[in-house]
């Protein structure tokens, strides 16, 4: 099922993250928004985490279900979190979350798609923290592991390992899903 149905969904839902990310002291790093799901890497405590979803999942299923004339749940489950807590991680996560619209089938390059944090690099977004981004890994070496994930076979791209029915693993996503 859609979370997002057209661009005013997707620029409202952003618009709620950025007004959640301040209200519950979360720094997002790196964000992307699939039609039907969205990856988020963000720097927080785990209350924090807890909160900013929370906002963020009431305030936007009220305004997509009055928009779209529709009742009850939008989100299947509770959003699922992994702690990332090493550099060479960080770095698969940020170019994993970049290049899940490339795999989706959506934009050709990271950089491309429009409802990623990956634009930020080069133009503020209002939502993602790229001093902080940079401050915990090098924008180059990441657009090269991005350039690098691009080139490699499909299955090499994916650090988070898959069940049958291609769900994540329990404990094995990096956001919202």
């Amino acid at each position: 099922m859609p979370i997002f149905k057209d661009a005013d969904d997707y620029r409202r839902y952003l618009r709620l993250a950025a007004e959640a990310g301040d209200c519950a002291g979360v720094r997002v790093l790196a964000y992307a928004l699939m039609p039907n799901h969205a990856h988020f890497l963000i720097e927080a405590e785990s209350e924090q985490l807890s909160s900013f979803f929370r906002r963020l999942g009431v305030r936007h299923v009220g305004y997509f279900n009055r928009r779209h004339k529709r009742v009850g749940h939008l989100f299947q489950d509770r959003f699922k979190s992994k702690p990332v807590e090493d550099e060479a991680y960080f770095g698969v996560a940020v170019t994993y979350i970049h290049l899940n619209p490339v795999s989706g089938g959506l934009a050709k390059e990271p950089a491309d798609y429009r409802w990623s944090s990956r634009r930020a690099w080069t133009s503020p977004d209002g939502l993602t923290d790229t001093a902080r981004l940079a401050q915990l890994a090098d924008l180059g070496a990441l657009r090269q592991q991005e350039e690098d994930a691009l080139r490699a076979p499909p299955s090499l791209a994916e650090p988070f390992p898959r069940r049958k029915g291609g769900r994540p693993r329990k404990g094995g996503a990096d956001g919202r899903k």
